[in-house]
């Protein structure tokens, strides 16, 4: 069975911060409405993660086809909490996608080719990635022997690190069991002092689990937007599906 975990709890304050960021309108339909309609009819159960404001995200939704159930993150204390608001409605059989919901771009194509790329490789994590020449902003993958290693977040990246363009999209796919055993595992040792998800992909290393990478090479599946600039960006390949 396959359960999405979409992380929308976000305020957005370069967005202008009035609303949940993932209710920013992308032409006629919000950021998280034209995401479930990519991916409409892949997944099993899907798990929307709310916070500020999620009373007008549930309102949003209420009229679709598709069940949708919803998890509080009463704090925004970084990814890990976000998902840690959803353990409780999680089977340690299912298939969990964690996406983001102001990522609107993603096909289900690619979805179904993480679970081809998991069976084959035998993989117990499958990270999303996407090569940006200038990758600003994002989590550089770090790879140790052609081998994902670890993410390390820009703000706690070193010059060399920095170099790296191979990012992490901020999509994973992980059995519900394994996520529940090793999340708890997360602390905030950071310079942001949040709970990274990221750091999940450094802790199933070290207990000899298998990490594999899945690269979209549309990377534009994979556009999140924080930005008015970002809006226009993914406004430009809507149609591209």
């Amino acid at each position: 069975m396959k359960h999405a975990i979409i992380l929308a709890a976000g305020l957005g304050k370069r967005m202008g911060g009035k609303y949940p960021k993932v209710l920013t309108l992308l032409q006629e339909k919000t950021l998280i409405e034209t995401l479930l309609d990519n991916i409409s009819g892949f997944f099993s159960r899907i798990t929307v993660v709310i916070g500020f404001m999620g009373e007008e995200v549930i309102k949003r939704l209420s009229g679709r086809s598709e069940s949708i159930a919803f998890a509080v993150q009463k704090e925004q204390k970084g990814t890990a909490d976000a998902v840690m608001s959803a353990l409780g409605g999680i089977d340690d059989g299912e298939d969990i996608f964690i996406l983001s919901g102001d990522v609107p771009l993603l096909r289900k194509k690619s979805l179904e080719e993480m679970c081809e790329l998991r069976d084959r490789e035998k993989a117990d994590l499958v990270l999303g990635t996407i090569m940006i020449e200038h990758p600003d902003g994002y989590g550089r993958v770090i790879e140790h022997h052609g081998e994902v290693a670890a993410i390390v977040e820009e703000k706690d990246a070193d010059e060399e690190q920095k170099m790296v363009t191979l990012v992490n999209g901020g999509c994973y796919l992980i059995n519900g069991g394994l996520l529940k055993k090793h999340i708890g595992e997360i602390r905030c040792e950071n310079k942001q002092k949040e709970y990274y998800l990221t750091d999940i992909v450094a802790i199933l290393k070290k207990a000899g689990r298998n990490v594999r990478k899945y690269l979209f090479l549309r990377s534009w599946e994979l556009m999140g937007v924080n930005t008015p600039d970002d809006l226009k960006e993914v406004s430009k390949y809507v149609h591209a599906q």
